[in-house]
């Protein structure tokens, strides 16, 4: 579900906004940079925090 409600985010941002994602799923390390990549966001930092994880990434230009 993170990827999606970041695509369904990403569709309303305009190019260079920073968007911070959190989620307790572990897939999102792997899912959201490899979402980010096809679409031509930048991931900016992906992070342990306590007991969620949490992805900083710059919507890009589609």
């Amino acid at each position: 579900m993170p990827v999606i409600r970041a695509q369904e985010l990403a569709r309303s941002l305009a190019a260079g906004t920073l968007v911070e994602l959190s989620a307790t799923d572990p897939g999102v390390v792997h899912d959201v940079p490899a979402w980010c990549r096809v679409h031509g966001h930048d991931v900016i930092s992906c992070k342990d925090q306590d007991d969620e994880y949490v992805i900083e990434f710059k919507i890009g230009a589609d």
